[in-house]
């Protein structure tokens, strides 16, 4: 019986710590770049973009510190165009909605640029 217990109180004390992260997730959409609690500036890439290159669906983006970085989004990436300078809601975008010197928010999976596995993208729309 307390094996039981101790194994039911990891499993909850597991539940309860990805629920923010889940949450995050599905609410990362209605963020405005460089906003994400706990992200942006830290596990992201900001920065504007550089190039576009459509053949393999990649871009340059150059951050603030002037550093080039190539970023090549996966099929199971997803696309956000920020609107919020805009004062619309933000919506789902693609590799079409990408243009150089347009403002850029990259996260990586599991906060790895080295891997480069892209999770998200936000696009900061000019029109």
């Amino acid at each position: 019986m307390h094996k039981l217990f101790k194994n039911l109180l990891m499993a909850a004390a597991l539940a309860a710590g990805a629920a923010p992260v889940l949450a995050q997730k599905a609410t990362e959409i209605f963020i405005p770049i460089g906003q994400s609690p706990g992200l942006s500036g830290k596990h992201t890439v900001i920065g504007r973009i550089q190039s576009v290159n459509a053949a393999d669906r990649s871009m340059t983006v150059v951050d603030a510190a002037g550093a080039a970085v190539t970023v090549r989004p996966g099929p199971q990436t997803l696309v956000w165009l920020d609107r919020s300078k805009l004062n619309q809601p933000n919506r789902k975008g693609g590799h079409s909605d990408y243009r150089r010197d347009m403002l850029v928010e990259v996260k990586y999976r599991n906060n790895d640029r080295l891997a480069g596995v892209v999770d998200w993208i936000k696009v900061q729309a000019a029109d």
